[in-house]
């Protein structure tokens, strides 16, 4: 029973969490973009190669604009 419930709770993480990535890397776009309003440029880059786009594969560079 606990091998099954374990099975669905991993299932369930695999689905989430991209999603939840996402919402986090988007939630940090926002709040940086509050910050510094307009006097800055900031973009996501890949920092590796990956077709997955996962969240660990993006940076969030800022520079002057």
């Amino acid at each position: 029973r606990f091998v099954g419930q374990l099975e669905v709770l991993h299932v369930l993480r695999c689905i989430l969490g991209p999603a939840v990535e996402s919402l986090i890397i988007v939630d940090r776009l926002c709040w940086l973009e509050e910050v510094v309003g307009g006097e800055l440029d900031i973009e996501l880059v890949n920092l590796f190669d990956q077709a997955t786009s996962s969240g660990r594969n993006l940076g969030i560079v800022v520079r002057p604009r």
